[in-house]
């Protein structure tokens, strides 16, 4: 008899637990038109935030530093030993010291004046703006008053755009002007023009940025990552960048790394130097 009740009672709950899911399964798929209008917004919500969102770019480069004061025979052998032992590492030292230089203000502001990083140009977009370089710009700025004291404190952005055979120019300090290509444009920076550069006409509205150079320098600063290999004898430096448009990237690494190289060879043109007039002057 308990072998039965046992029995019974089992089946009971087993039926039970048939109908709560039969009831649950029910119940959901009632709603089944709902989970499908989800997954499908879910699935046009990554299409449109893939295809529109601004895409970041890593930049990479190595070089290899070359150390010219290096020891040489027996006394690069204990070189070599400190290398191992980890004590008194001259070749850490001399990569640590690198580093600094090539992360300098005043090799970032070479950067900075020679590829003009100081002013920025975006294609405005129906969804998001695109970065040009200044040869990409259908556009270009350029300074009237290059030597202005206004340069070095004041950032001005503007955007222009083609309204027939006109411009429009318009900012927060003048609102909306019209000009010609060519023509001086008065700006809290100074006495600007607009002129125009390659084959490419102006479509849509172009925003130009100007930044005084020591701000910009500043910036790039903060976005490059300088860094030494993980072994300890390796003269190898890394370069990494983070950039929304993969061409400025390139044009960075690729500057910062030849402005470092011209200072490398011009500083060994000034100990030659030296050194020649001090043989000479005891000769």
């Amino acid at each position: 008899m308990n072998n039965n009740s046992m029995s019974t009672s089992n089946s009971k709950e087993i039926e039970q637990q048939d109908v709560n899911l039969k009831q649950v399964i029910e119940q959901y798929a009632f709603y089944w038109k709902w989970f499908a209008l989800s997954i499908v917004l879910f699935l046009i919500g990554a299409f449109v935030y893939l295809r529109y969102v601004q895409k970041v770019y890593n930049i990479s480069a190595k070089i290899l530093l070359q150390d010219e004061k290096q020891a040489s025979g027996d006394l690069a052998g204990l070189t070599e030993l400190a290398n191992i032992t980890g004590i008194g590492s001259p070749s850490a030292a001399f990569v640590t010291d690198q580093i600094e230089v090539i992360k300098s203000r005043r090799l970032m502001r070479k950067v900075v004046e020679i590829n003009r990083l100081n002013i920025s140009y975006y294609l405005k977009g129906n969804i998001k703006s695109s970065e040009l370089l200044e040869n990409q710009s259908p556009i270009k700025l350029v300074l009237l008053e290059p030597n202005s004291s206004r340069l070095d404190s004041i950032s001005y952005n503007f955007t222009i755009s083609k309204e027939g055979n006109n411009y429009l120019i318009k900012d927060d300090v003048h609102g909306s002007r019209k000009c010609n290509l060519g023509t001086q444009i008065s700006s809290p920076i100074g006495l600007i023009t607009m002129v125009p550069q390659g084959k490419e006409t102006l479509e849509g509205d172009l925003k130009v940025s100007f930044q005084p150079i020591d701000i910009a320098a500043e910036g790039l600063r903060s976005l490059i990552e300088i860094s030494p290999t993980k072994e300890k004898q390796s003269f190898l430096v890394n370069f990494s960048i983070n950039h929304t448009s993969r061409d400025k990237a390139v044009l960075i690494i690729n500057s910062l790394i030849d402005q470092y190289n011209k200072d490398v060879i011009e500083d060994k043109a000034l100990v030659t130097k030296a050194t020649s007039s001090f043989i000479n002057s005891r000769l």
